[in-house]
């Protein structure tokens, strides 16, 4: 019984939760007119929850993209960005 016992507990593989989490993060530079970001960044789009904000969005480089090409728009003004991702 005893050897059966050893056995069992021979064949129970404990997972790490390293092995289900991306961490494959890459320096990435993003310009924006005379701005220059440089962020650490997933590399692949995720739709895990707990993997959304360690990427930058599709959506989130086209509104840098146009409001740094229409700054004057935004003089005078305050601004709040909601769910560009990269962030907690």
């Amino acid at each position: 019984m005893h050897r059966e016992v050893e056995e069992s507990e021979e064949e129970i593989v404990c997972l790490d939760e390293s092995f289900f989490i991306n961490d494959d993060y890459k320096l990435t530079t993003f310009t924006f007119g005379s701005n220059v970001l440089q962020l650490l960044c997933l590399q692949s789009a995720s739709t895990d929850f707990d993997l959304t904000g360690q990427l930058v969005w599709p959506g989130a480089m086209l509104m840098n993209n146009y409001l740094s090409k229409n700054a004057e728009m935004l003089q005078g003004c305050s601004v709040i960005e909601l769910g560009a991702g990269v962030g907690e």
